[in-house]
């Protein structure tokens, strides 16, 4: 704690300059309502006693972290303002109560003696004490620069006090795993003291973690936190970290350390975590933020039997406790909730079939980590019909529709460019020509900027300004209408692969369903007016009829391209289908 015992834990910070520390109080106000008054650790001299003991804690710190204090002197005593240091405070001075000085050779420590003596046992006394000391030794390992963010600071403080103290029954202290359990999706980056979570698994996971807080402390000079993470990553040890991360946080009183609980910083102790995991039990997605993670509990779902899950490349991820399934091996299942499993099997008469399953872990929890990227993490329900394995028996040969070409798709759309149009539009001498292809049986067609419907209009440039009484603006050729910007046809060789196609169109679209065709999504842009005062907006659009999907791009006039005027252009092109 980079001194002052407040809200959460020891909430230190460093003497500052009295502009700085008007900037850090302000800040301070709004994180904490017990942050109200100035810092000053300014102390009525050194105290013999409590000198004695911080100096005890400084030779355990100095055993734990191989080096003693080098560029820094310890001077503790009783804090002179029991208003501006309520619990605890430390900060470098150029001599004792003189002119505060970030490069000063003193580490004073003031501490509120109301406080102190409040406290109900010698053991979470020296505790408070070893926190305050382990900022001297921050301090003394960057001695010109205490710029490191506070999951660097005040996490590590918490977590050597609760390593060497893990008998601790200190409310504040213990918070900070509350609070750590409690808020799985906080980046890293934004933690404090509940930052001890993380460096408690590091320690779990890669050992040796006091060797490598000196390189830690300064990686983050500056605020480079990617860097303090990679000092603090044991090489080669980064994947290791996060696969057992999220599941390490479920705390369970039974599972095995460090996968499903830890161990670090209470040497085994059980801390209860009071948070749940989520209840999962239709498709679903999880957005993780950097370095954060989330704990999941999946179950059978009104969706269908079968379960897919799927990790972006940055999430890493632990499930079902006694399974311990990792990563890919997660990901390359296809999980059956069913009793019967033959519920996981394509119906009777269907062609294909589903690969094997796996059953659905008993204790089916998920963990999951992600680096400093950020990911995803989707869980996606199917029945046997729609997971893209089986497919009803084949029609007679001819009874599914042909190819279409995406070429005069939009009836109404005028596919000749010529006149003023060209030249508003660019360099575009004649209609594109639409690409086809057939793969294995399917056949694809693409129309980019195949026509429009409207007209060219001459109007004012609103930008003019006038040089002259009386000038006006000059006239503009400017497009007034519906651009059809791009259009598709697709011809599956089958319904099934035709629905699929349709999924990863409509997923794409991110739209609703319209009742159109036996398939359909559409989405639109919100309206915005442009520089002449028009009323423009957006709409992609897709549908399936029976192996047959299409779809288009439109952009334009409000009237024209949304709304009821684009489920009505879906409509027509459903009927050519």
């Amino acid at each position: 704690m980079k001194g002052r015992i407040v809200g959460p834990g020891f909430k230190g910070r460093l003497a500052l300059s009295a502009s700085a520390l008007v900037a850090a109080l302000t800040l301070m106000a709004a994180l904490s309502a017990t942050a109200s008054a100035l810092p000053n650790n300014a102390i009525d001299g050194v105290d013999g006693a409590l000198q004695a003991r911080a100096q005890q804690q400084s030779r355990t710190l100095a055993d734990h972290l191989k080096f003693p204090l080098t560029h820094l002197h310890l001077q503790v005593g009783w804090a002179r303002s029991g208003k501006d240091v309520p619990n605890g405070l430390t900060g470098t001075n150029e001599s004792l109560n003189g002119d505060i000085d970030h490069n000063g050779p003193v580490c004073q420590i003031a501490i509120n003696k109301d406080f102190f003596d409040g406290i109900h046992s010698r053991y979470e006394q020296d505790e408070v004490l070893l926190h305050e000391v382990f900022h001297c030794y921050e301090y003394d390992i960057t001695p010109n620069s205490h710029s490191d963010h506070e999951w660097v600071m005040e996490g590590l403080a918490r977590w050597a006090d609760l390593t060497i103290f893990p008998r601790t029954g200190f409310g504040l202290a213990l918070k900070a795993l509350t609070q750590y359990y409690g808020s799985p999706q906080k980046s890293l980056f934004a933690r404090s003291y509940d930052a001890v979570g993380f460096w408690a698994h590091l320690q779990d996971t890669t050992g040796k973690l006091w060797e490598r807080i000196p390189a830690i402390v300064r990686g983050d000079v500056g605020g480079d936190d990617a860097r303090a993470v990679e000092n603090a990553l044991a090489p080669g040890h980064e994947t290791e970290v996060l696969q057992s991360w999220g599941s390490s946080a479920f705390d369970l009183p039974s599972g095995p350390s460090p996968s499903w609980r830890m161990s670090s910083p209470l040497d085994g102790r059980h801390f209860p975590s009071p948070h749940s995991p989520v209840d999962v039990d239709t498709s679903s997605t999880f957005t993780l933020a950097p370095w954060s993670t989330t704990q999941l509990s999946i179950g059978p779902g009104p969706s269908g039997p079968l379960i897919e899950i799927h990790l972006d490349q940055a999430v890493h991820a632990r499930f079902g406790v006694d399974e311990d399934y990792l990563d890919t091996d997660i990901t390359s299942r296809i999980f059956c909730t069913a009793a019967n499993t033959s519920e996981c099997r394509c119906p009777a008469g269907d062609t294909g079939s589903v690969p094997p399953t796996t059953p659905l872990p008993h204790e089916p929890d998920l963990g999951a980590a992600a680096d400093g990227t950020g990911g995803s993490l989707v869980i996606t329900y199917l029945t046997p019909a729609d997971s893209g394995y089986c497919e009803p028996e084949k029609p007679k040969t001819g009874s599914l529709p042909g190819p279409i070409s995406c070429k005069g798709l939009l009836p109404g759309y005028d596919y000749t460019i010529e006149g003023e149009f060209r030249m508003v539009l660019g360099e575009y001498e004649s209609d594109p020509v639409p690409t086809e292809s057939t793969v294995d049986g399917n056949y694809n067609s693409l129309c980019l900027f195949e026509g429009y419907k409207g007209a060219i209009e001459e109007l004012p440039d609103p930008e003019f300004k006038a040089e002259k009484p009386g000038e006006k603006a000059p006239d503009e050729a400017v497009f007034v209408g519906v651009l059809a910007t791009g259009t598709f046809t697709e011809a599956a060789s089958s319904v099934a692969i035709a629905k699929q196609d349709f999924a990863i169109r409509a997923d794409a679209v991110h739209g609703s369903p319209v009742g159109i065709g036996e398939e359909s999504s559409l989405a639109t842009t919100k309206e915005e007016t442009n520089k002449y005062g028009i009323h423009e907006c957006g709409t992609v659009a897709a549908v399936r009829v029976k192996n047959e999907v299409a779809g288009f791009a439109i952009s334009g006039v409000t009237s024209g391209a949304c709304g009821a005027a684009a489920q009505l252009l879906l409509g027509e092109v459903a009927a050519k289908l």
